[in-house]
């Protein structure tokens, strides 16, 4: 493959791992109050989250300073991403879920 059609790859790449990282911690949050265990279920969140990036980093990266850059400016632009679509204020919308468990 041709090096900019790599970089280009590695880019896309960390947006997909960004977006995976930062998809997970919306759903971990949301589903954090209906866990038995809250801070066990937060922590094995981190820390599959944390590993499928880093290997999924290091795999893209094939040891090339370049592809791992980017990698990581793609993570960095997929976390503006996730702010800007997510909702704004998620401890808002768990109130209003906790609230309409509690009604019904």
């Amino acid at each position: 493959m041709s090096e900019i059609l790599v970089l280009i790859l590695s880019f896309v790449a960390g947006i997909f791992f960004g977006l995976l990282f930062f998809g997970g911690l919306w759903l971990t949050t949301k589903h954090l109050q209906r866990s038995k265990a809250p801070a066990l279920f937060f922590l094995f969140s981190f820390i599959l989250r944390t590993a499928v990036v880093l290997v999924g980093f290091y795999l893209m990266s094939a040891a090339d300073l370049k592809r791992l850059a980017l990698c990581l400016v793609g993570f960095i632009v997929a976390r503006f991403m996730a702010k800007w679509y997510l909702p704004k204020n998620v401890s808002q919308n768990l109130k209003s879920e906790k609230e309409a468990q509690n009604e019904s």
